[in-house]
């Protein structure tokens, strides 16, 4: 069922969603429920999907790479403590610390990046739109001209006025061209960017750059650089959030919820990484499934009679 809304994101806002410490869980329930309750289409530019794809898995390995190098970088207390039984024990207390940031991240903000990347592929809620000829001359035309906001910079305390960001001009004239086909059809469309640089006015971030306007007015395309005002916008003051994520509770993350994948040895955890297998109901019981893709049943029933 096609919605009068659409919600078009660029590539920040996506990444942004699932990156620690940039948007709260109430943000990101906010956002999976006005796309899964019809609320809104999520439009994908087919540039966004190309940058998502290069950055979901790496953003996620440099995090945990980055946390738990500060973490080990305490391991250099250990030379400062003589008695070995003491310094085993702060050996074990990093080594602990570390496993639990990492859990914290894999199983709190990597499984937003698990949603979207659901959401993204999922045709029923979202649409990839592709590039056109006359969107790529558009991007050409304001490259030859050096129009800002892509190929001039009009920032303060900048070393370089010259920019080269075709990647964000390609963004922005491919939703507003396929906007100008019929290709993309709806009542209200928002374009949003975490970016304030690439597509605002310089004096004022939350207004669109003024060589950008007149497509955008002829196009309709309401212009954000808030996630959150945006959502304010489609959902009405008294609909119901669904807490899809919650926030996870360190007693969940304790090496009792967890076992290895027989396969990878990576860690895998019973209640998240959990489903319901096939069979009749009496005899359904549960599997876990690995990031590895391996999958296996742990024969514990689901309507356990005991």
């Amino acid at each position: 069922m096609k919605t009068n809304t659409a919600l078009c994101l660029d590539t920040n806002i996506l990444l942004n969603l699932f990156e620690s410490g940039k948007h709260e869980v109430t943000v990101f329930n906010k956002f999976l429920t006005s796309i899964l309750t019809k609320k809104c289409d999520l439009i994908i530019i087919d540039q966004v999907k190309i940058e998502w794809d290069r950055h979901v898995e790496k953003n996620q390995e440099n995090f945990i790479i980055e946390t738990t190098q500060k973490i080990e970088e305490h391991k250099s207390l250990l030379d400062f403590i003589d008695i070995e039984e003491e310094k085993q024990k702060l050996a074990e207390t990093i080594e602990h610390i570390k496993r639990l940031e990492t859990r914290k991240y894999k199983y709190g903000y990597g499984k937003r990046a698990e949603k979207l990347k659901e959401l993204i592929g999922d045709q029923n809620h979202s649409r990839t739109i592709n590039r056109t000829p006359h969107a790529e001359k558009l991007i050409v035309d304001f490259a030859i001209e050096k129009k800002a906001p892509f190929f001039s910079n009009e920032f303060k305390n900048v070393t370089t006025k010259i920019k080269t960001e075709a990647a964000d001009a390609a963004i922005f004239f491919t939703l507003y061209d396929n906007i100008m086909n019929g290709n993309i059809d709806y009542e209200k469309i928002y374009f949003v960017t975490d970016n304030k640089k690439d597509y605002s006015d310089p004096s004022n971030p939350s207004k669109i750059h003024d060589n950008l306007l007149s497509f955008a007015d002829e196009a309709k395309i309401i212009f954000s650089n808030s996630i959150e005002r945006t959502l304010k916008s489609i959902l009405q003051k008294d609909e119901h959030v669904i807490n899809y994520f919650g926030p996870l509770e360190s007693i969940y993350l304790t090496d009792k919820y967890f076992t290895s994948c027989p396969q990878c040895n990576e860690e895998v955890h019973l209640n998240s990484d959990s489903y319901i297998g096939p069979g009749a109901p009496h005899e359904q019981t549960y599997w876990l499934e690995c990031k590895c893709g391996h999958q296996w049943n742990t024969y514990d029933l689901v309507h356990d009679m005991y």
